[in-house]
Formats: structure tokens, sequence, C-alpha cells
């Protein structure tokens, strides 16, 4: 149930809201902790909010059927933006049939709940409280690495009745597992377990542009191992996903590509990306840590920590969506005479919280910089030339990296 969540009212916008672990999860629970994020006329809310939660069978405000009572949680205190809340639909809620959270709220003071839309999809059970039913392991049988991801491939295709009252969990021992020019593609309610970042590494030379060493699918979570991709003659893409798929404590390592070089390129959905580790090398045009596009994508990314190196254009983070980068950092050094992006904001909205931005050198280095959409920076470090490009609609508490002056309230 780990969402990001985006929404527009009149007076509101969720930026994002991802439900995290049961601080005290048990087998048979059903409650979880949602945390959100809500802004206020374009700026991080500080106040006290009423809180309506329902669960429908479909995504459009307005239709469908409810499904079990509607969650009341009055005088929820939101802080610079942030809320959190406890949530039960009970056991009966989810029985693998298709389900969206409806929000509403209101100040305390206020007089009628405002509905935010579209409701947004969950899955039954958080990926951290999973209790798998099968699980399958994967060792290296003493051949070569090409050896090895064909036992990889071979042992997600042949799981054919996976589901959310069936989730399984492939384990990943120790080993470089070569899948080759083809995808390795990620199964829905199947888990992939690595044994370590610096002990499992699932590598590819994939050549293709909306695809990469793995490509992620919906109600699965991938852990604990490293992507690489050493890349075809135009593309390298370590992680592509087009819905909302989860990676955590994931290395991923891109190369060897002249046309785009991506550690990860996300295109829909609500993708979050925690404790991710991306490295980036490029001798041709474009190196990019972690690429977002599409006007309905919403994506997480926390605690990871991109360095990009060469490139003629370099970017930390590129984002044309709904976006939220929180305690994560990027570092650009890009190719001789080459453009460096911190983050490079093409469109949508973009949150960024405790973070570091610094494009370290080229003829054009920016922290930030901004073509369309609406940006806020809050509590972080941007450093390049110039700090940010044009105005952000907030940025309190951010320094210049470079001077360690305070910046203004506009990023300037």
């Amino acid at each position: 149930m780990r969402q990001s969540l985006h929404v527009v009212t009149a007076a509101f916008v969720v930026l994002a809201a991802a439900p995290l672990r049961s601080q005290t999860p048990t087998p048979a629970g059903t409650a979880f902790t949602y945390q959100g994020r809500l802004n206020d006329s374009g700026m991080p809310a500080t106040a006290m909010y009423d809180l309506q939660f329902k669960l429908f069978d479909v995504v459009t405000v307005g239709t469908g059927t409810q499904i079990g009572g509607t969650l009341s949680v009055p005088a929820v205190q939101v802080t610079g933006g942030l809320f959190t809340v406890s949530l039960d639909f009970g056991s009966n809620a989810f029985d693998g049939s298709r389900r969206f959270l409806e929000i509403a709220l209101k100040p305390v003071a206020g007089m009628s709940y405002t509905t935010l839309a579209p409701r947004q999809e969950l899955t039954p059970t958080p990926y951290s409280q999973t209790i798998f039913t099968r699980t399958i392991v994967v060792k290296p049988l003493g051949g070569t690495a090409v050896a090895n991801g064909t036992l990889l491939r071979n042992a997600l295709a042949g799981i054919t009745t996976s589901s959310s009252t069936n989730p399984w969990l492939v384990k990943i021992e120790p080993g470089i597992y070569d899948v080759g020019a083809t995808p390795l593609q990620m199964i829905s309610y199947v888990d992939v377990e690595g044994s370590g970042e610096g002990v499992t590494k699932i590598t590819g030379a994939a050549n293709l542009f909306l695809a990469g060493t793995v490509v992620g699918t919906s109600n699965s979570e991938l852990r604990w191992l490293t992507i690489e991709s050493t890349g075809g003659p135009s593309y390298s893409i370590a992680f592509y996903s087009s819905v909302s798929t989860h990676l955590s404590q994931v290395t991923l390592s891109a190369s060897g590509a002249t046309t785009s070089t991506r550690g990860a390129f996300l295109t829909g959905g609500a993708p979050t990306l925690r404790d991710i580790t991306i490295n980036v090398s490029s001798s041709g045009t474009e190196a990019v840590g972690v690429y977002i596009a599409g006007a309905s994508t919403q994506a997480t990314i926390a605690d990871s920590n991109a360095t990009l190196t060469g490139g003629s254009q370099a970017y930390g983070f590129y984002s044309a969506s709904t976006t939220l980068i929180e305690r994560s950092s990027a570092t650009v050094t890009p190719g001789a005479s080459g453009s460096a992006y911190g983050l490079y904001v093409g469109g949508g909205s973009m949150t960024v919280l405790h973070s570091s931005l610094r494009a370290l050198s080229g003829t054009t280095a920016y922290g930030v910089y901004i073509v369309g959409g609406t940006v806020g920076v809050v509590s972080s470090f941007l450093g390049g030339t110039t700090a940010a490009s044009s105005s952000l609609s907030l940025c309190p508490g951010s320094v210049n990296a470079n001077t360690f002056q305070l910046l203004n309230a506009s990023c300037q």
C-alpha cells in the first residue's frame, strides 16, 4: 500500500502520500500507517485538519460502490505539509479485487469537506508485512553468469499463480546473474530479494528505450541487490517501470550507451524508490540518475543518492511529473564542455525536502533548473554556478552549497 498521491482541488494539493509500515505490525493485522503531504495554496500546510477516508471499487469519484464504512480522523496535525494517520478497513475489505481510496478533508474550523480526486488504488497488504505463501531460492550452480541469468529468468517465468492472496518471494543467493539483451520482467505479487547489494547482481545489456535490465510491475518489490546495465549502442537503462512499483536498498548502475544512459526510467503509476544508490557514467549525449516522465506519474524518491559522471547533458534527477524527493542527493559532473543539473524540472509538481542537489562543473551548472511546473525546495543544499535558474514558488531554509549562504524565499 505504499502509494504516491497527487490530487488537486480548488484549495488543496496533496503532493505525495505513502502508507508506511505499521509501527506494531502483526501477521493478522489489517491496520497500516498512512503518511501524507499536504499543500495549501501551493505551500506546505501547517494546521489542524479533519480527514475522512472511504474505500471504493472504482477510481472515479462519484461512481462505484463503497466498501465498508467511512473512517473519520478528526483534528489531524499537519506540520510542514506532513501528516500521519492509522487506517483499518478490516479484513473483509480486500478480497483480491481492486480497491481505491477516497480522501476528503477540511480545516478543523471548516463547515464542509472537500473530496480529492481521483481516488487512489491500494493493494490489500503493505509490502513490508507480506506473508508469502511460497518462496523460491535461486542460486548459482557453478556455471557462468549467463547460465545464472537463465536460472533466474526461468524461476520467474515458472510462477503462474501469484495473486493478492497468494504472494510469492524469489530469494536470490550471492552471484552475478546476466540476463543479456532481453529485459528481466518482474511479476505482480512476486517480491524479488537479493542477498545484499554487494554480493547479488543482475546485469544486462538491453539496447531499448522503454525497457531496462529489469522492468518493474505493480504489487511487487525489488530489494537488496544491484541492477547493472552495460548498455547497447544507443541506450543503457538499469531499471524501467511504467507502473506503481517499489525498490528498496538497491544499487542501480548504468554505462556504455552513446545516446541515453539512465539509472532508472519511470513513466507511470506511483513508483517508490527508497535507499537507492545510483551510479551513472556516460561518454555519450545524456546521463540521468532518475528520469521521471508522464503527466500522471507520481514518484517518490527517498534516502537515495545519485552520482553522475560524463555526458554532454547530465542530470541527477529529471522530472516532468509529480515527484517528491526527500533526504536524497545528486552529485553531477558532466563531460568536457557539458551541462550539469542537480535537478531538472520540465513540468509537473516537484517537492524537494532535506536534500542536496549539486552540479559540480560544466559550461552550464545549476542546482535546480526549471523549465515548467511548480517547484518547492525545503531545507536543502543547492550547488552549481547558479543555485536555481529562476525563482521557486517555495524555498524556505535552503542553502547555497558553494558559499554556505542562506538562500532567500525563492532560492535566489
